[in-house]
């Protein structure tokens, strides 16, 4: 497989992990501004002098912009990976969906299709080398 065809069909799964991350990062900041424990040891109460939410709403703001940028360019990774397959036979192209988008196992894609992991083998390696001609 080319690179350039790698790079083209990895993409949506490359932008999914990238989104988990950044949700993950999201998660993170939201449950930073939760309060933390009391502590008893201490005789006095200690409150802190700066108001931490105008950092937390702009660091919340900055990463659901980059989660929004993140969904759109992985939208715009599975139109363009839909695009290739179009241009295969029916089969061909359920394969490489299934298979980049949905990002099933070859014997997923068997059991899905109701064929052979023989004949889904067959069927992936005509479709890449199409879409190697193509690109």
């Amino acid at each position: 497989m080319t690179d350039k065809l790698y790079a083209v069909l990895h993409k949506p799964k490359y932008l999914r992990l990238k989104q988990v991350r950044t949700e993950a990062e999201l998660d993170g900041v939201r449950l930073s501004v939760l309060p933390s424990g009391i502590s008893y040891d201490r005789d006095n109460i200690q409150t802190s002098p700066v108001d931490p939410m105008p950092i937390y709403l702009e660091q919340v703001e900055a990463l659901l912009e980059k989660l929004r940028k993140i969904k759109q360019e992985r939208a715009d990774a599975i139109s363009d990976v839909i695009d290739l397959a179009d241009d295969l036979d029916d089969n061909e192209g359920t394969i490489i969906v299934l298979r980049f988008i949905s990002e099933k196992s070859f014997p997923d894609i068997a059991s899905d299709m109701h064929r052979s992991d023989r004949q889904i083998y067959r069927d992936y390696r005509r479709a890449i080398s199409l879409l190697e001609k193509k690109i």
